[in-house]
């Protein structure tokens, strides 16, 4: 008999259970829902900020399928807080059986690992990437001093680290932190039911890049790379996204400094149906970020059988070693260009990587993923 769970979640960013943002809150939504649909007693602690824009009033509180969520006012800087704030709300629906911190560099997160060590409640941090050596160069100076006069200490005092990807673990050894138990447990995706036929978005073959329009993610990159291709009169780029960093100006700059202003659609955000049409109709995913977690968008590739090609950086390497995405191990444009040429052209090596695709997708729905971390929490627990 499985036993039943109280387990705290906590994530600096709004999560909204109902509807899906992206990033690191959908991660955290999933996770929720699931848990709960499993039986167990979930906690949420999180801000009502997601991207600098303010998504709940702050210290308000919902009820609903096994999920108690306590929203707090997450200051304009994370590293203004809240501060007690979270030490009041784990101390209100405490005891914990285990608990699970999303990211750092945040007076949230980093006061909420301090107090679950301070009254022994078992934790797991997952940083989702923002260990990665890209992520860890911005800002300099500041925040290795906050890592090394505070984060790094809270860090330190997990039951275990919980990674979405194997590259993420040889990321924290080579910061030689406290040993701990490490994990590593995938994204997952969302099908949508009664997905199999969607219509076509648009009418031509299409590469597809599909994240936050913003520097890290590179979707300037992508243009270039598919301005070099040979598939350019042919093919059209759909970039799908929301443009919550004010960075499409740029890309579309990009886009008509090397004329294929004209092969380019800025889609803007999709969720839901639509997001899946256009994963489940193009060509191949491009994804040349600098820094992730393991992004969800590329579970999602796998869901419907979608090749992807991947930068080193957005730690996807069991993508790549199931045959299901190429890597892309420079930022060269050049590279990029000759990647998408191979998959949108070469009809039998497409095939094989769609057919791997798929068979990888079959592991990765996001019941099975929860499963496995309730799986973790439990024994974390009994431990």
């Amino acid at each position: 008999m499985v036993k039943i769970l109280k387990i705290l979640q906590v994530c600096p960013c709004y999560v909204d259970l109902e509807n899906e943002i992206g990033g690191v809150s959908n991660v955290v939504r999933q996770i929720c829902n699931h848990a709960a649909q499993a039986g167990h007693i979930v906690t949420l602690i999180c801000g009502n900020r997601e991207l600098k824009r303010i998504c709940s009033p702050p210290y308000s509180k919902t009820h609903r399928s096994g999920i108690h969520q306590v929203v707090l006012d997450q200051r304009s800087h994370p590293w203004m807080g809240p501060f007690q704030e979270v030490i009041k709300a784990i101390d209100m629906n405490k005891p914990f059986d285990v608990a699970h911190v999303h990211t750092c560099f945040s007076s949230f997160t980093e006061m909420a690992m301090h107090y679950l060590a301070k009254t022994h409640t078992p934790f797991i941090f997952s940083p989702h990437g923002k260990l990665s050596p890209n992520m860890l160069s911005k800002q300099g100076v500041m925040k290795k001093v906050w890592w090394h006069l505070f984060c790094r200490r809270c860090v330190e005092n997990t039951s275990a680290y919980g990674m979405f990807s194997q590259d993420e673990i040889i990321y924290l050894k080579r910061m030689k932190i406290k040993d701990r138990k490490f994990l590593s447990i995938p994204n997952g995706f969302q099908a949508i039911g009664g997905c199999d036929n969607l219509p076509r978005p648009i009418s031509e073959p299409y590469v597809l890049f599909l994240g936050y329009i913003e520097p890290r993610k590179q979707p300037g990159l992508v243009v270039q790379a598919f301005a070099q291709t040979k598939i350019r009169d042919t093919h059209r780029l759909i970039i799908v996204g929301p443009d919550a960093y004010d960075h499409r100006s740029a890309v579309e700059t990009v886009a008509g400094e090397l004329k294929v202003t004209d092969r380019v659609i800025f889609w803007g955000p999709a969720y839901g149906a639509e997001k899946w049409a256009l994963l489940q109709h193009a060509k191949c995913l491009c994804l040349p970020s600098l820094a992730e977690g393991q992004p969800v968008v590329v579970s999602e590739a796998m869901g419907v059988g979608l090749p992807c090609i991947v930068s080193r950086e957005a730690n996807c390497t069991f993508v790549c070693q199931n045959g299901a995405g190429m890597m892309v191990n420079s930022f060269d444009p050049g590279q990029w260009a000759a990647a998408i040429e191979k998959i949108c052209e070469d009809t039998e090596f497409h095939e094989k990587m769609s057919k791997a695709a798929k068979q990888l997708g079959e592991k990765l729905t996001w019941e099975k993923i929860v499963q496995r971390w309730c799986t973790v929490y439990s024994d974390i627990a009994k431990n």
